[in-house]
Parts: structure tokens; C-alpha cells; sequence
């Protein structure tokens, strides 16, 4: 029986010095048979060229030039064009693991799930044992980041159904933060392998990076935007505490990146709720006791 067609979309903007190691990641899979989606989006430098040579020497790989519109736009259109039964999204500045795609499908399958995670490099923390989890302890652990699944959607296998009219916000960084809890909401189980297989790098230049009044903007309208999203599933009383930590530890973290006046008044507000909450990072709890929060 042939393995289903699982489709890889990769954006890709100013990149020329990395997209080669990223396609040569994706094209040596241990899983042959894959949709490799590749959206150049508007790049300037020589990524295009790299990507047509790269295209032309392996057909598995689908070329879409557009306009510079984002990264959201970017992954919509790849969206649009997949025909597999899987998705997996791989930035075009990363790598992957020469079974990243075997083993989140396998791990998919065996448990009958509609989601499978793997672990990433840099991720501070991961879990050291498989795990099944429900789709509300799946959005917990986005909320609370205990066993660190990553609000990132590229350590992921999507079934594509699941995926059905969802969309990356048009015009909106930190469009993760808006897209992985709907995709967990439509889970019923998410698998949580032990492996990091997506290799993340950081770089200048890339469609995703610095911290701007635009990125600060959009990153504190995404956890508005969960909060009303998991209000309208009524999952926000289920998930109070998490939902309360989510805020709380995202805003700290924004804190720290631009030291406003406005996120420090709202988290000396909470000192209270700081401390008593289980989930608030132990960083935070430890800046609001130093600082007298």
C-alpha cells in the first residue's frame, strides 16, 4: 500500500545564504513521498534563483513566486495549493531531521491522533516521554508551555482536515500565537513525541525578527485574540489558571524586550495573581519579588 502524499510548504524571503540546506533537509527525508510547496515571497537577493535550481533537479518541488506579502500570506497561498492528506510547514532559513517527517507521521497514525509534535533546538524544555493528550490538555499546554510543545506551528503534522478554512492572519506577526490554539481546538487527541527533529535557526533578515512597535502591537492583539478565541469555545473557565498565566508570562516576556511602562504597571497590577498562579514562569515570579512587585 503506497504511503500517503504529505505536503511540505516552505516560505521563503532574503534567504539565499540558508534556503539551500533547508530544501537539501527536506528532500533527503527518510519519507518519500512528499508535496514540497516552496513560496518565494518577494525575495530581493538570490533566493529565487537558488530555489529554481534546486526545483529543477527534484519534481516533488512546486515553485510559487509572489509578491512580498508576509509570512502569513505566504503560508495561506501554500495552504491553498497542498494536495496532501498531511501538512508540515518548514521555514525556509531552518532544517529538519532526516526522519522529522517519518516520525511524525508514524506517531500520528499509530495513535490515531490529529496532530503530532516534536521537539526543536533551542526549545528550553521538551518532554522525555511520548505523550497523548486531549485536545483541552493540548491547549493547556500551549497556555502553559509545562511539557513545551511550542506555540510554533513548524514542529507539526497537521491532517490537512483539521486545517479545513483555517487561515494565518493577513498583515499580523506572531501569527503562530493566532493559528496553533484554533488548530488544537479542532484536535480530539495531540501526539507529543520525544525528538527534537526541527532544527531552528536564528537570523537577520528573515521574515521573522527584532522586536518593533508593529511586532509589540500584534504580539499583545494575539493574546487578546486567544483570550476571546477559548471564550467563544468556553474553554476559557475550564482553563482560567492557564489562560491567566498565558497573559501574565507573555507580557513579561514582552517586558523584557521593550521595558514599557504599560506592561510593567499591568504586571505590578498582578502581583498577586503572580504569585499564586502555578503556571507563571519561575523568572517572573522571581522579577516580582526582587523588584517588590
Amino acid at each position: 500500500m503506497k504511503s500517503p502524499l504529505i505536503s511540505v510548504i516552505i516560505p521563503a524571503y532574503n534567504i539565499e545564504k540558508y534556503i539551500d540546506d533547508c530544501l537539501e533537509s527536506v528532500a533527503f527525508q527518510s519519507y518519500g513521498n512528499l508535496e514540497i510547496i516552496v513560496v518565494n515571497d518577494g525575495s530581493t537577493d538570490k533566493t529565487s534563483e537558488r530555489i529554481e535550481r534546486f526545483s529543477s533537479r527534484d519534481r516533488r518541488i512546486r515553485v510559487i513566486n509572489q509578491k512580498n506579502l508576509g509570512l502569513s500570506e505566504a503560508r495561506n497561498n501554500g495552504l491553498k495549493l497542498a494536495k496532501g492528506e498531511y501538512i508540515v510547514f518548514v521555514d525556509g532559513d531552518d532544517t529538519i531531521d532526516k526522519d522529522y517527517v517519518a516520525k511524525l507521521y508514524e506517531a500520528l497514525t499509530r495513535t490515531s491522533a490529529d496532530i503530532s509534535v516534536c521537539g526543536y533546538s533551542g526549545a528550553r524544555k521538551f518532554v522525555k516521554t511520548g505523550k497523548v493528550l486531549s485536545r483541552e490538555e493540548a491547549i493547556a499546554d500551549f497556555l502553559t508551555q509545562k511539557l513545551g510543545t511550542g506555540a510554533v506551528v513548524w514542529n507539526k503534522m497537521y491532517e490537512k482536515a483539521v486545517l479545513k478554512g483555517l487561515k494565518f492572519p493577513k498583515n499580523r506577526l506572531h501569527e503562530d500565537n493566532y493559528f496553533t490554539p484554533q488548530a488544537l481546538e479542532r484536535a480530539k487527541k495531540v501526539v507529543v513525541i520525544p525528538e527534537k527533529l526541527y532544527f531552528y535557526r536564528k537570523t537577520e533578515g528573515a521574515i521573522t525578527s527584532k522586536m518593533t512597535k508593529k511586532r509589540l502591537k500584534d504580539a499583545l492583539d494575539a493574546i487578546e485574540d486567544t483570550k476571546k478565541f477559548l471564550k467563544t469555545k468556553k474553554l476559557d473557565k475550564i482553563l482560567a489558571r492557564e489562560l491567566e498565566a498565558y497573559e501574565l508570562n507573555q507580557k513579561f516576556y514582552l517586558y523584557k524586550l521593550t521595558k514599557s511602562p504599560q506592561l510593567e504597571e499591568f504586571l505590578r497590577e498582578k502581583r498577586t495573581e503572580i504569585r499564586k498562579n502555578p503556571y507563571t514562569s519561575r523568572g517572573l515570579k522571581i522579577h516580582s519579588i526582587l523588584l517588590r512587585w
